[in-house]
C-alpha cells in the first residue's frame, strides 16, 4: 500500500513538473516573439525619415546671435553651437550632413539669410517630404514637396527660383511668422527695405 501511494505521488509530481516546464516554455516563447516583433518594429521605425527642421532653424539663429551672421557651413555650426563629441560626417566642403535619414544642405545667401535643403534618404525615403527653407533672424519661409531621387541632390540650387521649386513639386507653406506679417514690409537681411526672397 505504501509503495502504491508512493508511485501515485511520483506520477502526480511528474505531471506537475511537466505542466510547469510547458508553462515556462510557453512564457519564454511569448517573450521571444514579443521581443522579436518589438525589435523589428523598432528597426523599421528607425528607417523612417524624420526631419529636424525646428532644431536646425533654432541652432542657426543661435549661431547668428553669437557671431552676428549666419554660418557658411554646418562645420561652423558644430564648432560654435552643437559641439558634439562625435560630430556628423560633413560633406560638400562642410555644407551638408545626414541625420535621421535626412540629407541637409546649407548655403549662406547673405550674412543674415541662409537656405537649407532637407531631403529624405535611404530605403524608406519615399515616406518623407523634401523641404526648402529660407531662414532669417526673425522668421523663415518654407516650401514642401515630395521626396527627391538621390541623384538630384548634386544639382540642388542654393537660391532657386519659384519656377524651379514648382517644377520639383514644392509649394510654399504658411508659417505663423509670415501669416502674422502678411502684407507688412519687413527689413531685409542686407539692411534695406522690403523682403529678401529666393530669386523669383
Amino acid at each position: 500500500m505504501g509503495i502504491e501511494n508512493t508511485a501515485i505521488g511520483s506520477r502526480k509530481f511528474k505531471i506537475k513538473m511537466s505542466f510547469v516546464v510547458t508553462l515556462i516554455l510557453l512564457v519564454l516563447t511569448g517573450l521571444t516573439y514579443g521581443y522579436t516583433a518589438y525589435q523589428h518594429n523598432a528597426d523599421e521605425e528607425a528607417k523612417v525619415p524624420k526631419p529636424a527642421l525646428n532644431k536646425i532653424i533654432k541652432d542657426l539663429r543661435g549661431y547668428h546671435k553669437g557671431q552676428g551672421r549666419f554660418p557658411d557651413t554646418f562645420e561652423q555650426l558644430q564648432d560654435q553651437v552643437w559641439k558634439y563629441p562625435k560630430p556628423p560626417r560633413f560633406g560638400d566642403k562642410g555644407q551638408s550632413f545626414t541625420m535621421r535619414n535626412y540629407y541637409y544642405l546649407l548655403s549662406q545667401i547673405t550674412p543674415h539669410a541662409v537656405t537649407v535643403w532637407a531631403a529624405p534618404i535611404n530605403e524608406k525615403y519615399r515616406e518623407g517630404n523634401t523641404f526648402f527653407l529660407v531662414v532669417y533672424t526673425d522668421r523663415e519661409d518654407v516650401w514642401k514637396g515630395p521626396a527627391l531621387e538621390h541623384n538630384e541632390f548634386a544639382a540642388l540650387p542654393a537660391n532657386p527660383t519659384e519656377y524651379q521649386l514648382a517644377t520639383m513639386g514644392l509649394t510654399k507653406q504658411e508659417t505663423p511668422a509670415n501669416k502674422n506679417g502678411a502684407g507688412k514690409t519687413q527689413p531685409s537681411p542686407s539692411g534695406g527695405n522690403g523682403n529678401f526672397q529666393p530669386r523669383f
